[in-house]
């Protein structure tokens, strides 16, 4: 029995790389086409690299905010 999660995906097309980091001060690398799961962003503070954070430019965000214009679907991770 080969069962799919119940846990949408986000792709990110177009889109660079960048970091972000979410409510809890988690970073992400996200790079154009990547997808990233809900249960990938942590509920908790993650160790990271201080210097690496320096380095790149970040993003804060409190959740994922993902539109599709086309469509008219949005949401919210």
């Amino acid at each position: 029995m080969n069962k799919k999660p119940n846990i949408p995906l986000v792709k990110f097309k177009n889109f660079n790389s960048v970091w972000i980091s979410d409510q809890v001060k988690n970073l992400f690398e996200i790079s154009r086409g990547q997808s990233l799961t809900k249960n990938q962003i942590k509920s908790r503070p993650v160790e990271r690299e201080r210097e690496r954070e320096r380095e790149r430019p970040r993003l804060h965000l409190s959740g994922l905010f993902i539109t599709n214009r086309k469509s008219g679907d949005f949401r919210l991770l």
